[in-house]
């Protein structure tokens, strides 16, 4: 959570400043000389950050839905964030938006009881998700869900989270009923597992993978690769599975 607040570049020089500080090397620390270094480099006070979530003993939870529209030429996504438990918690929320044009990530920044935003984009969106990388430690829950809608063109999303271990989600979606293939391939291009094979219908479809082969072997760390093809639609993802 820290990482996402500051940044990578900022978070990884903290842990160079904290390791190498002859204050607390080989010596005692505590969270207040923590943050303190933290916020020199951060150049603002993480006070509130510190207060929310490492000392509360609630935990987050919020609901949150999504609403595709198209209006004239461009098509309109609206996501709306309502934090359920009794005080609130401030976060970077990411949401991963699927356009026919590929994949966009952008971070929405949550401190109230409900937030609503709006995003434009000049290509069809085809699906919308909220911390698709498990950033947040809460809890998080979709109250309404496009699974059942039709999406433009066929799509195969992201899996998430990624890097994982073991088990990981794909997301793929078709615009009419096809012979759908889902299979993953190692580095060298050997298949390894067969995800779903056969007739789906139309619609938005969740399929989980736990890094086994097909025999149920627990696979090494490293590239793998998610191929969908439906139709005459052949689209791929690289997963990163880390034991």
């Amino acid at each position: 959570m820290l990482r996402h607040v500051v940044g990578d570049e900022t978070f990884f020089q903290i842990l160079r400043d904290y390791t190498a500080d002859p204050r607390y090397r080989f010596k005692v620390a505590d969270t207040d000389d923590f943050r303190a270094l933290c916020e020199a480099r951060h150049g603002k006070s993480l006070e509130w950050f510190f207060t929310e979530w490492l000392t509360r003993e609630d935990r987050l939870a919020c609901n949150w839905t999504s609403t595709t529209y198209r209006l004239g030429d461009v098509f309109n996504v609206t996501v709306a964030i309502e934090q359920a438990q009794a005080d609130l918690y401030t976060m970077p929320v990411d949401f991963r938006i699927v356009t026919a044009a590929g994949v966009v990530d952008t971070a929405l920044w949550v401190d109230d009881r409900r937030e609503e935003y709006h995003l434009v984009f000049a290509d069809s969106v085809l699906d919308v998700a909220c911390d698709p990388d498990h950033w947040i430690l809460g809890d998080r829950n979709e109250i309404t869900t496009d699974t059942s809608a039709i999406p433009p063109v066929a799509f195969l999303d992201q899996n998430f989270p990624n890097p994982f271990n073991p088990r990981t989600t794909l997301r793929f979606g078709l615009r009419e009923p096809a012979h759908v293939l889902l299979q993953v391939f190692d580095a060298r291009g050997a298949l390894v597992a067969t995800l779903a094979r056969g007739e789906r219908t139309a619609g938005v479809f969740d399929v989980a993978w736990n890094g086994a082969d097909d025999r149920g072997r627990a696979l090494r760390s490293g590239i793998y690769f998610c191929r969908l093809r439906a139709g005459t639609r052949d689209v791929s993802r690289k997963m990163i599975l880390m034991r």
